[in-house]
């Protein structure tokens, strides 16, 4: 993930991050890993979740196209779609992986659910 994020910085050099995305993506992670109980997803989610909430007076940049936009402002709102969807897909890849991480657990420990 570093180095997905790193090459959009490269890719994107003025685009904004949105913090706020940052802070619900990092307290969805802390949720999950607590309900697992796996360190290094609460410690990325509290990670996240701590960034996004430190850059909070960002939140209100309004590039929503509600506002007045101007042209600058709607490029910059399709970059970060672009990266968006790259960010989600990295996320749902990351879920698939920690997902057949517990699958291979559960059949290696020998755990059932239908005790």
């Amino acid at each position: 993930m570093a180095i997905a994020f790193g090459f959009l910085n490269y890719k994107y050099k003025h685009r904004l991050i949105d913090y706020y995305i940052m802070f619900l993506i990092g307290v969805g992670w802390t949720i999950l890993g607590l309900l697992f109980l796996i360190p290094a997803i609460i410690v990325f989610g509290g990670s996240f979740a701590i960034i996004g909430y430190l850059k909070r007076r960002d939140w209100d940049e309004d590039l929503t196209g509600i506002g007045k936009a101007n042209k600058d402002e709607l490029i910059l709102l399709r970059e970060q779609t672009d990266s968006l969807e790259l960010s989600f897909t990295l996320l749902i890849f990351t879920g698939i992986i920690i997902l057949i991480g517990i699958i291979i657990y559960v059949y290696l420990t020998g755990f059932s659910f239908l005790k």
